[in-house]
């Protein structure tokens, strides 16, 4: 049984590991679409010029 118990182990340590996967994940979402509402701001200035 050495299998299962290295597999709890590592579903052990995925449950504390989540969290910061969600709150990194929700970093790079909001990086994301700051960066696309910027370009758009660009273009509708430039088009506006």
């Amino acid at each position: 049984m050495p299998i299962l118990a290295h597999t709890g182990h590592w579903a052990v340590s995925l449950i504390y590991f989540s969290p910061v996967v969600v709150v990194t994940g929700g970093i790079a979402v909001t990086a994301w679409r700051d960066r696309r509402r910027e370009r758009r701001e660009e273009d509708d200035s430039e088009r506006a010029a």
